[in-house]
């Protein structure tokens, strides 16, 4: 199903097409989250599993969680009831973060449900987002834009901490010592290490749930660190599907991995004093910058 738009592009029904489907959008989200418009994002987790089904995304950027529900065709009840599901199940799990339901769908506004979103957004923040496929000629691949149809984020912000009500403090170092204790050892020396890999003027930037860096004024989550049990995850953004050949370079250089979810989670429970591991991260931190 085709519909012309002007000479040179179409827009494609991505749920009519050979070759497109619903997974086909997820994938394409997942390998550049910033298409959406919602800012400097990055996966941490596909097809994540609950009780009830598989929530499509998990993006995450500034201490805020998008659980993001991916459908063809018109908005419906189903793909609505389960972003609400989703969105209520990871706000109860991790309740330190903030959390938004992103429902992205071929049609919006012609729905008969649209009416029923803007009331939901009344009493939780969500994001509803058109997307629109279109062939481009001399291209085998469809390209996709998206519009916010429904964005209901602002009236829900906080700005509360624990100690002073209606004030909010940064996390900062201070937060992050009391937070890791020892493990605060390993975070300066991946800190120490990311910034001699990358050559710009760089800035840590302490988030509540992890620390990545600013890069010449700018926010830059090419690598972040975050706690677990035994020590610290330094998690690399990948670009696209999981290559393979990395995981099992990184595998014998001596390093245990979560699984990959978008990006390699590499754990660090010791000040890398090794004579091979810290060449081998150092190099990998190069190559995640584009640093020669």
């Amino acid at each position: 199903m085709i519909q012309e738009v002007g000479e040179m592009v179409s827009v494609v029904s991505i749920k009519r097409t050979q070759g497109l489907d619903e997974y086909w959008l997820q994938d394409k989200i997942a390998a550049d989250p910033a298409i959406l418009g919602l800012g400097d994002l990055f996966v941490r987790d596909k097809e994540r599993i609950q009780s009830f089904g598989r929530l499509d995304l998990l993006l995450e950027g500034d201490d805020v969680r998008y659980c993001v529900e991916c459908m063809c065709g018109p908005l419906d009840a189903d793909h609505l009831f389960r972003a609400v599901s989703y969105w209520l199940h990871e706000k109860d799990r991790h309740p330190h973060y903030q959390h938004v339901a992103v429902l992205v769908a071929e049609e919006v506004q012609a729905s008969r449900f649209y009416g029923v979103v803007n009331l939901l957004g009344q009493v939780m923040p969500i994001v509803v987002i058109q997307a629109i496929a279109l062939s481009v000629p001399g291209s085998s691949e469809a390209a996709l834009i998206f519009n916010k149809a429904i964005d209901t984020r602002e009236q829900f912000e906080s700005v509360s901490d624990d100690s002073q009500e209606g004030t909010y403090k940064a996390p900062d170092r201070e937060y992050w010592e009391s937070k890791a204790g020892d493990r605060m050892a390993i975070i300066d020396d991946l800190i120490a290490l990311m910034a001699e890999a990358q050559p710009g003027q760089m800035e840590v930037n302490y988030k509540a749930s992890y620390i990545g860096l600013k890069v010449n004024g700018r926010i830059d989550n090419t690598i972040l660190l975050y706690l677990y049990a035994k020590g610290i995850k330094f998690e690399i953004r990948g670009h696209g599907s999981e290559d393979t050949e990395l995981v099992q370079a990184i595998t014998d250089a001596g390093f245990d991995q979560f699984s990959f979810n978008g990006r390699y989670r590499i754990k660090v429970d010791r000040i890398l004093d090794d004579e091979h591991k810290r060449p081998f991260l150092l190099g990998l931190a190069k190559a995640a910058y584009g640093t020669p």
